[in-house]
């Protein structure tokens, strides 16, 4: 049969050697089937002479040859190129294969969490088209690795949605070893009852489909179970059964499970023999201590105490060498770690010194939008003064025109009538020039102002108001004889537009006791309407101008 698999894989090649892409076709055909058949097709392949596409192709297909053959994928490499090719070219389902074989070498270097953050990459693409066999594939992994982290409810999930997913690609095998997976799980929760009921059913099917392989596993782990639950008699039967039906091919799992049985029944030379077949059939290095802490055991209840420390002996010797592989490791792995938090960090604080950066440009930005519409408003505030103060003023000069006009018609024998106007055009200039803007700024209007409203000058001043504010006064007697004239005076220089500062100097008193008067006024006045004080003096002094 060897010597017709080598012509069978000759004659492949010798007729796939022109045409790389057709040898990589038939070795995809021999992935499932004849997976060392399609290991050798892509050796015999000269990656130098591939195109990307091919390229891509051929890291997919070795990477999953290997895996097929119990193989150790060296590096990731391999698997990257087909990982970045094929989220370039959206080529989803190749995409889905290529991170699930990059999650198995992360799986297989003993990195739990990238896998499973690989796996669940691989689970988002897959389940987008509905590859059913591969999904089934994932979750297997993901159940895998959650048993090893002791996650145990959300392994038992995983397992059965992997035979979910087996079962609706029609793949038998695969369902087959989901089954025993998740029959198996159900230990760590003590649940033999479902343990036995999964396994039967693994069983059942790898006999529907004359599975030996399958068998044998599946009598081993009922074997185990029984072992647990303490049937010695049924754990004993299940053993034989997976060894008759694998004979010579036993791996040592198979083995242990005798070789404990009979140290258990206290058969020591039936346990030794088995346990020491084990060794024989050892495939992985980390099962060895095991053996070797049962062989001690052995030779410890047969008072073997030499041969016994012995086993010790080598049973520290293997844990140390294991113990400094797994801390060199653990240290590339945190070394590797840190390096990944490092740069994140890193990262986090450029991305924080930038949003601050963003901080200080979009608030300067808005400080200067203030400042520039704080000066527009400012600017136009004083243009509205501005106008507010030429229109008074060229109103104070029609007035002023207008009594001009009275002085000329008067003729010589009203001489003292003639005086009276002189002086009221002379206090109305005054105020005018008080009262606007430009008068305030050229003149020192205080010293006007205090000597108009001295007590002997308060008729004439009363008078010159009166004129610009078209009888404001006269308004203010006849309607609130209540009112002093002190108030009288608070009135005026509120309507000739003085602020309250200003008032106060005037006054020679505090800027507070203005506002009390103001108040005190408004209570003499029996203000029911609760008016401002401002706008009671413009609603009297619009009373006057509509009347006028």
């Amino acid at each position: 049969m060897k010597i017709l698999g080598v012509f069978f894989i000759t004659f492949c090649i010798w007729c796939c050697s022109k045409d790389t892409c057709m040898v990589l076709q038939k070795a995809d055909q021999f992935m499932e089937t004849y997976p060392d058949s399609a290991l050798c097709l892509l050796e015999t392949i000269d990656t130098r002479q591939l195109t990307s596409k091919e390229n891509a192709w051929y890291a997919l297909l070795y990477t999953q040859a290997l895996d097929k053959n119990h193989k150790v994928i060296p590096n990731d490499s391999l698997i990257r190129i087909a990982v970045d090719y094929y989220s370039h070219h959206r080529e989803v389902q190749k995409l889905a294969e290529a991170k699930y074989y990059w999650g198995c070498y992360y799986m297989d270097e003993g990195q739990k969490e990238e896998a499973i953050k690989v796996f669940l990459d691989a689970e988002k693409i897959a389940l987008s088209v509905e590859a059913n066999n591969l999904l089934g594939l994932i979750y297997n992994r993901i159940a895998i690795l959650q048993e090893n982290q002791f996650r145990i409810k959300q392994a038992q999930k995983s397992f059965s949605n992997s035979v979910y997913y087996f079962h609706k690609a029609k793949n038998l095998k695969n369902e087959n070893i989901a089954l025993l997976g998740k029959g198996n799980i159900f230990r760590y929760t003590k649940q033999y009852d479902s343990c036995i009921y999964y396994l039967d059913k693994a069983l059942w099917m790898a006999q529907e489909g004359n599975d030996t392989s399958l068998l044998a596993l599946g009598h081993n782990l009922k074997g185990y179970i029984y072992m647990y639950t303490g049937d010695i008699r049924l754990a004993k039967q299940e053993a034989l059964a997976s060894l008759c039906l694998l004979q010579e091919k036993s791996s040592s799992d198979y083995y242990i499970l005798l070789g404990d049985i009979y140290l258990k029944e206290n058969k020591l030379d039936s346990a030794e023999y088995y346990i020491k077949k084990c060794l024989d059939n050892v495939l992985q290095e980390k099962i060895k201590p095991g053996v070797y802490v049962r062989l001690q055991k052995i030779n410890e209840k047969k008072g073997n105490f030499y041969q016994a420390l012995a086993f010790a002996k080598k049973v520290s010797a293997l844990t140390d060498s294991m113990y400094r592989d797994f801390k060199r490791k653990s240290v590339w792995e945190f070394e590797q770690k840190y390096r990944y938090e490092q740069l994140q960090r890193e990262a986090a604080l450029l991305k924080a010194k930038e949003a601050w950066l963003w901080v200080i440009v979009i608030s300067l930005g808005s400080l200067i939008i203030i400042i520039v519409a704080l000066y527009q408003y400012i600017v136009d505030k004083r243009k509205r003064e501005l106008i507010t103060y030429r229109l008074r003023l060229m109103t104070f000069e029609h007035k002023l025109t207008a009594q001009k006009c009275n002085l000329l018609l008067l003729n010589e024998r009203d001489q003292k009538l003639k005086e009276i106007v002189q002086r009221r055009i002379e206090i109305t200039k005054k105020i005018i020039v008080a009262t606007t803007l430009n008068g305030r700024q050229e003149v020192d209007y205080k010293k006007i102002l205090t000597d108009l409203l001295a007590v002997e000058k308060w008729e004439e001043f009363c008078e010159g108001i009166n004129i610009l504010y078209d009888g404001f006064v006269e308004e203010l007697k006849i309607n609130y004889p209540m009112l002093t004239d002190t108030d009288l005076k608070l009135c005026c220089l509120t309507c000739a537009g003085f602020t309250t500062k200003e008032i106060a100097s005037f006054m020679q008193v505090m800027d507070c006791t203005i506002n009390n008067r103001r108040c005190e006024i408004m209570k003499k006045i029996e203000n029911s309407r609760k008016l401002k004080f401002k706008d009671f003096i413009k609603e009297v002094a619009n009373k006057c101008s509509l009347r006028m």
